[in-house]
């Protein structure tokens, strides 16, 4: 039986322009088999009772601005860790600056949360994309 939870965002995230990075606050379950998803806590994804190792799945579109870079980054207990993804990019000149990366399934036991942390630096506050292509999964593997 699949165990998972997909979330995204229900309107446009404002991310303020240089450090310190943003964790990225959820509005919407798209699914949670596993009960990963708490609404009191909408920055984490917190792993139950039974899970041994997750893959964490991110994905954001950043609005169109043409300066700076983007990072997206998961985060386990507040720390990057090997097996995690990280992603950079200098912005797009042409369209919206997209970004999607995977973990290597991560060892977990209960209690442990995964947050999404994202970082920009085009000089001004720029939005975080409500979109098909914004998402923050989990899934038990």
């Amino acid at each position: 039986m699949y165990n998972g939870c997909l979330l995204k965002l229900n309107k446009h995230q404002l991310i303020p322009n240089g450090l310190p990075p943003t964790i990225v606050s959820w509005e919407d379950v798209i699914e949670d088999t596993g009960g990963f998803f708490n609404p009191a806590l909408p920055k984490r994804l917190t792993i139950p009772a039974g899970v041994s190792r997750v893959r964490i799945i991110c994905s954001c579109v950043w609005l169109i601005n043409y300066v700076g870079c983007r990072q997206m980054l998961p985060k386990k207990n507040g720390w990057f860790l090997y097996g995690l993804p990280v992603m950079n990019y200098m912005a797009n000149n042409v369209t919206t600056t997209d970004m999607t990366n995977s973990s290597y399934p991560i060892p977990v036991v209960e209690g442990d949360y995964f947050e999404y942390e994202v970082f920009q630096s085009s000089g001004a506050p720029l939005y975080l994309a409500m979109s098909p292509g914004t998402w923050f999964g989990l899934e038990g593997v």
